[in-house]
């Protein structure tokens, strides 16, 4: 897709201040004008259609009270009214057709106890009776037909003793008898057919000595001869092909140095030529396509410059152009066509001010204009045109919804393909200053005329100018606007699109 969605705990990201979420150009690396602003850290986030599912430790999204998990439209970044919330941190996210897994640190959710894990109706919040009761902390999710694979710090789940990690029936919430037993938490799990691969702090599992990362038999729970033996903690993985890509805090993998973010070979468990080289830690990883999107703390990474969100080549490892510069750590990411959803502890991104959720633009990395306003973002999860969010807020938009939350996201076509805008001085003078703005489109339909709105702020923005469009076109139209009189000090400017119809 075009666009990239990172989370975390960061306040600046793609030039613009961010809070903890944002969307990024997935080819400049810009954020766009989506801006949830989520009140605390994201650290999950799961696309589902037109909605972008997210989790976290924040208490509110644009002043409306959301706790820990939340829904959010990908167009708007508005909460939608799906409000189970939860009692503390939501960690995990994952969708399986009408239900909304999630899994964290909490004692309720959906107005019920429910210890740690929960599933939800995607669509009304409502909670299932499916209850595996664990005992401890729910890092990670995969659901696979009939069965969820559950890895966390839990030593209890389903009825069952299970270390850290689990299969639970997804009808009973009952455990299997699949049991690897990992001797330290489990952060990561992906699945690839019969293989399920684990990322984590462990040093065993199935009865093996495996540090950091292994591949575990479905049916039987036995771990394969698959072998990387990470010195490190891995925290994040992605399967493309034949390649696992894996995120962390190791600094040698598949038997040679790989800072932080590796590809393995997931036959043979050696690592690839591709090694972008992260100066710190990677907590999430999304391949779409060509690219691999990683997310986490660093600020360099393939010896570029790119402060915790990059793009990276899936053949080469080198860093795209895309930089959205988050200012704080981005927890969880999460990808739909033309956007990137991110989560964390931000507060700018793509060269826009937002709180914790963004939606940034797959191609220019800029901020879409996106609502929500909430902190402490750990999970996102994008299924059927919704953004399920969870983490730690308690508010979203200034509505309850206590640590989970969902938005709609309807990514229906634009009337205007926009290529760029810009505003630059056209007179140095002190005495008359102009702003010239700038804008050309790829094709139109339907469009009436553009509105041109200015801000001192960046945030109350009024009209000033009309310019008229095209009405039907297929080829480029170039438009300007001139401002005569900008404010004193900062003018932000920005463009609105009006229909014919």
């Amino acid at each position: 897709g075009s666009t990239v969605y990172a989370s975390g705990n960061f306040s600046n990201i793609g030039g613009q201040a961010r809070g903890n979420i944002a969307a990024l150009s997935a080819t400049t690396g810009q954020a766009t004008t989506w801006n949830p602003n989520v009140g605390g850290t994201v650290v999950s986030m799961s696309v589902n259609g037109s909605t972008l599912y997210i989790g976290g430790s924040f208490t509110s999204i644009d002043g409306q009270e959301r706790s820990k998990i939340a829904e959010l439209d990908l167009a708007t970044g508005l909460p939608t009214a799906w409000n189970p919330g939860a009692s503390d941190n939501i960690t995990m996210l994952a969708v399986s057709g009408t239900k909304i897994y999630v899994g964290g640190l909490f004692a309720a959710t959906g107005g019920k106890s429910r210890n740690n894990i929960a599933a939800l109706d995607a669509s009304t919040g409502v909670l299932n009776t499916w209850n595996p009761n664990v005992n401890n902390t729910v890092r990670a999710l995969a659901v696979n037909g009939s069965t969820v694979y559950i890895g966390g710090g839990f030593t209890t789940i389903g009825g069952q003793a299970r270390n850290n990690i689990a299969a639970v029936d997804t009808n009973t919430g009952l455990a299997t008898t699949w049991n690897p037993n990992a001797d330290n938490n489990i952060y990561a799990i992906t699945l690839n057919g019969s293989t399920i691969y684990t990322g984590g702090a462990f040093t065993s599992i199935g009865g093996q000595a495996r540090n950091g990362i292994a591949a575990i038999d479905a049916t039987s729970g036995a771990t394969t001869a698959w072998n990387p033996n990470a010195n490190g903690p891995v925290l994040s993985m992605a399967q493309s092909g034949s390649t696992i890509y894996v995120g962390g805090i190791f600094t040698v993998i598949g038997g040679v140095a790989r800072n932080r973010v590796a590809a393995i070979d997931a036959t043979i468990g050696v690592a690839t030529p591709w090694n972008p080289d992260a100066d710190n830690t990677v907590n999430a990883i999304v391949v779409d396509g060509s690219k691999v999107y990683v997310a986490g703390n660093f600020n360099t990474i393939d010896g570029q410059t790119r402060n915790r969100l990059a793009a990276l080549d899936i053949v080469s490892g080198s860093a795209t152009s895309w930089n959205p510069n988050a200012n704080s750590t981005i927890s969880a990411m999460a990808i739909n066509g033309e956007r990137v959803y991110v989560g964390g502890s931000f507060t700018n991104i793509g060269g826009g001010s937002v709180n914790g959720l963004a939606a940034l633009d797959v191609t220019s990395g800029l901020l879409i204009p996106w609502a929500p306003n909430l902190t402490n973002i750990n999970a996102l999860a994008i299924s059927n045109n919704k953004l399920f969010i969870g983490g730690g807020f308690t508010t979203v938009n200034g509505e309850l919804r206590n640590r989970f939350a969902a938005f709609d996201i309807n990514l229906s076509p634009l009337p205007v393909n926009l290529t760029y805008f810009t505003a630059s001085k056209t007179n140095a003078s002190n005495l008359s200053p102009a702003v010239l703005c700038s804008w050309k489109t790829e094709s139109e339909q339907n469009s009436a005329h553009f509105i041109i709105e200015r801000s001192g702020n960046g945030k109350t923005f009024l009209p000033i100018g009309q310019v008229a469009a095209a009405g039907n076109a297929t080829t480029t139209k170039s438009y300007s606007f001139n401002d005569p009189l900008p404010l004193n000090g900062v003018s932000y400017y920005r463009l609105k699109q009006v229909d014919l119809n």
